[in-house]
């Protein structure tokens, strides 16, 4: 525990010093080419932690890679800001605007350097700051040891075959459950998921859909795509109607207005929901990761048994499928390692009872998008002479928070009632319960409420 532990300290002082770097550079207290030297000089510090082998376990070193590589793309936006410098240069005693704005930008804002490399025609320039990442990626050190911890890493995965328990028609049929109810869009979601084993941003905004025949789907836009990845769109098996997951998708983005959000904002404000009500509709049925990205893993075994070419290696078909490269290896073993039990043709119709069950159980309202007006907002006010206290001071609540953001409209998105709950307390002192605030919001908002 103790070496854990000594390597968190040691990743949180190279954070803080390439972070102190990152800022004199920007305040303009050193140069482009000093900004390099103390990069090299700090790469050559963090260099020994993946050096230790023989002091770590297997997992470790893992968690050492990838940490290591998250830091590192927090801040790899140098290259950019240099090169708008040079296009901005000081004249006398002047600073340009576009320079001093430099100097303020937020180190982990990825979204305004883009905006930057589109307002400056950097785009062909690579986002990431290019000698920062040859110090890490191209020592001869780190890519032998690459090498054995790439061989290391499948073997492991040989051995640990994680079985998956569902027969195929059950599987199936659970899709179909998921995509045809109207209870909640969450549930549509896992239902595309599960169908076409695509990546979760990838069906929330960043992707693009198309009907290639009634089972089959063209996709554009592939998330984490390498720089030199070839591939960019794909056509992959569906294991329902293509019409109906291509209108999934669409009523899912409109439901939770993906289009607004970022990449990050969907990743991290949806993954909870998401994964706490999964776990809850398929809790001891998909183990032991219960998770919407666990659907990826059903979908890449499913698919092989159901539509892969006659003798098509596995690895291949993999790969293949979910438009990653050939030479993806280590993600084709990764996935590879879940292995289907049972074989048979019958649909387990006990397992499609429990899961109705659970989602008659857990799903607490019909989901629905809607949207209020101030208009109508101060009109219930006006009319609210019969109703209880508490739901005229959510009326004024809610009409605080439309004027404080300046909306004409107010979106019924997930999380709205925490937002209410909190300005409420701020305001009046006190709150209450859930139950009651969904029913008022259920009558402000005009949906209906499952009893």
């Amino acid at each position: 525990m103790a070496l854990k532990v000594n390597i968190k300290i040691i990743l949180d002082t190279f954070r803080k010093n390439l972070e102190e770097i990152y800022a004199r550079y920007l305040n303009n207290k050193i140069s482009y080419f000093n900004l390099y030297k103390n990069l090299k000089s700090l790469a050559e510090e963090h260099k020994n932690i993946l050096l230790r082998k023989d002091k770590f376990t297997n997992l470790s070193i893992i968690l050492n890679l990838s940490k290591t590589r998250k830091i590192i793309k927090e801040y790899i936006n140098l290259s950019v800001i240099e090169e708008i410098r040079k296009k901005n240069k000081l004249l006398f005693f002047w600073t340009p605007r576009e320079v001093k704005e430099l100097s303020n930008i937020d180190i982990k804002d990825l979204c305004k350097i883009e905006e930057l490399i589109v307002s400056h025609n950097l785009l062909y320039r690579k986002v990431y700051f290019e000698d920062f990442l040859v110090l890490f990626k191209n020592p001869e050190w780190l890519n032998n040891y690459s090498h054995h911890y790439r061989i290391a890493k499948i073997n492991r995965y040989r051995k640990n075959q994680i079985p998956i328990k569902i027969s195929l028609n059950t599987y199936i049929e659970i899709i179909n459950i998921l995509l045809t109810q109207k209870k909640d869009v969450r549930l549509k979601f896992y239902g595309v998921l599960m169908a076409t084993g695509r990546r979760p941003v990838e069906i929330m905004k960043i992707s693009e859909f198309y009907i290639e025949d009634g089972r089959h789907i063209l996709m554009k836009n592939i998330a984490k795509k390498k720089e030199n990845n070839l591939i960019h769109q794909i056509v992959f098996p569906t294991f329902v109607d293509s019409r109906l997951i291509i209108d999934s998708i669409g009523e899912i983005r409109y439901m939770e207005r993906t289009g607004k959000l970022s990449k990050e904002m969907i990743s991290s404000n949806l993954a909870y929901s998401y994964n706490r009500m999964f776990r809850k509709i398929f809790k001891d049925i998909f183990e032991p990761e219960e998770s919407v990205y666990f659907c990826r893993r059903l979908y890449s075994r499913f698919s092989y048994f159901a539509f892969a070419p006659k003798n098509m290696e596995l690895n291949l078909w993999i790969t293949t499928v979910l438009g990653h490269e050939q030479d993806d290896i280590i993600t084709a073993f990764h996935y590879n390692r879940y292995v289907l039990e049972n074989l048979d043709d019958n649909v387990d119709i006990s397992l499609l009872r429990l899961i109705k069950r659970r989602i008659y159980t857990y799903i607490k309202r019909k989901t629905t998008y809607s949207v209020i007006t101030m208009q109508k907002v101060n009109l219930l006010i006006e009319r609210c002479d019969v109703r209880q206290d508490n739901y005229v001071k959510t009326l004024h609540v809610i009409r605080d928070i439309m004027i404080k953001d300046k909306l004409e409209e107010l979106e019924m998105l997930r999380g709205l009632n925490v937002k209410i709950r909190k300005m409420f307390k701020q305001k009046y002192g006190y709150n209450y319960n859930y139950t009651k605030l969904s029913e008022y919001l259920s009558a402000i908002f005009e949906y209906t409420i499952k009893r």
